[in-house]
């Protein structure tokens, strides 16, 4: 799986991706929202074994899910705190479609050289929009969006970074872009899936 980095299966597709820039402000309310969130997520026993960069995590996924929000202009992002089994539900299912949101911190530095690619579940029965946060620009790019067999098709556990993560054996690493459904046909997409 060396041969697999942004460089051959992100930044060729990258074109079609959609750019959200984000004010400090709403860094801010996102980074708030996700030390509160922490504080809940700590009194969980899985929690407590979490590798630190729950905060990370937290933030990058709300940005990822405000920056589709602000790009289909339709609001669905779920601000409250509250156990871990509350939230185990397609993100965008206050708009009536099972849709999740995956997001990952793009990579500006690749650790020991490979790139951070978004986690996924291994079977996958509904599908999913990938985002990538760049920090540095305060800047979301929205990729694409992938069906269940595009999910269950293009993946890679070599691809996880994390031994712990890879070891539990539930999840995998997406690497997929160029099967992506482009932003700009979102919208349809979510139209056509409404319950």
């Amino acid at each position: 799986m060396t041969d697999i980095s942004y460089k051959t299966h992100i930044r060729p597709f990258s074109n079609s991706f959609e750019r959200i820039s984000f004010t400090d402000a709403q860094i801010k309310k996102a980074t708030q929202w996700a030390l509160e969130m922490e504080e809940q997520k700590l009194k969980e026993q899985a929690w407590q074994r979490d590798s630190g960069s729950m905060i990370k995590r937290l933030v990058t996924g709300i940005l990822g899910e405000l920056a589709l929000e602000q790009y289909l202009g339709m609001e669905f992002v779920d601000w409250s705190i509250g156990k871990t089994v509350d939230y185990e539900k397609p993100d965008l299912l206050a708009l009536g479609v099972d849709i999740g949101v995956k997001s990952v911190e793009f990579s500006e530095s690749p650790n020991n050289g490979i790139d951070k690619f978004p986690i996924i579940l291994k079977q996958n029965t509904y599908s999913q929009i990938f985002t990538f946060y760049k920090p540095l620009q305060k800047t979301v790019f929205i990729c694409g969006l992938a069906a269940p067999d595009i999910l269950n098709t293009y993946q890679a556990d070599a691809l996880i970074l994390s031994p712990a993560l890879r070891a539990k054996g539930n999840k995998t690493a997406f690497y997929g872009f160029e099967q992506l459904l482009p932003p700009s046909s979102i919208p349809e997409y979510i139209q056509q899936s409404k319950k």
